[in-house]
């Protein structure tokens, strides 16, 4: 679920953002590269959601809400996500209640949009490809999905590397369309609109209203 437009069921990878102190509103080049442990990283995502789409079946709300969680810390940088969706002059401005506040508010929804959409991934439909380099410990590994109410797509998942290993920071879809640039355009309307207090009570409600659909 989009925060101000809906959004499409082959975006069921997304985290509902991605970056971290780096802006993709401008292109990054990437070269090919050698380190194949980004593209590990997106196959375990795979394979992992396969997974957990048949498992959920036979969970609890409390069960699959942890599950999901679980799984999204372990590949995706979620802290750093939501502070480049709000956008980094933005959010170094909050203060550390508001900052705080603002992650888990976005953490929540980000889990919350992963559950609805769970059911409609197909492990089957994803095959992951060759792996690019770029600036600053980026890297690139391009895949497919060919999911069975969207046709195919062409996904490329951007990682860094972090202490913790390889996380997942941005995603773009067919080539062009960065999920950060989205998400960040739907946060900074709702922000002009509404200001931080009415972001955080959007979230929370669309959150809300994605647990209970």
């Amino acid at each position: 679920m989009a925060l101000v437009s809906g959004t499409s069921s082959r975006r069921l990878f997304i985290a509902a953002a991605a970056a971290t102190a780096f802006a993709f509103s401008a292109p990054v080049a990437f070269a090919a590269g050698t380190d194949n442990k980004p593209a590990e990283i997106v196959a375990a995502l795979g394979q992992d959601l396969g997974k957990l789409a048949g498992d959920s079946k036979a969970m609890n709300g409390a069960q699959r809400l942890d599950a999901v969680s679980d799984l999204l810390h372990r590949y995706f940088d979620l802290p750093k996500i939501a502070a480049n969706t709000i956008g980094a002059r933005r959010f170094r401005g909050l203060s550390e209640i508001q900052k705080a506040d603002f992650v888990e508010a976005y953490t929540r929804f980000t889990i919350a949009s992963y559950i609805r959409r769970l059911p409609q991934f197909d492990a089957t439909g994803f095959a992951v490809g060759a792996v690019s380099d770029g600036p600053s410990g980026l890297a690139a590994v391009r895949a497919t999905y060919s999911g069975t109410q969207s046709g195919q797509s062409v996904l490329d998942f951007v990682l860094t590397d972090t202490p913790n290993g390889y996380r997942i920071v941005d995603l773009r879809i067919d080539g062009d369309i960065s999920e950060l640039a989205v998400r960040r355009a739907e946060v900074s309307k709702v922000l002009d609109d509404k200001g931080f207090d009415g972001l955080i009570a959007l979230l929370r409600d669309r959150t809300a209203a994605l647990s209970e659909g």
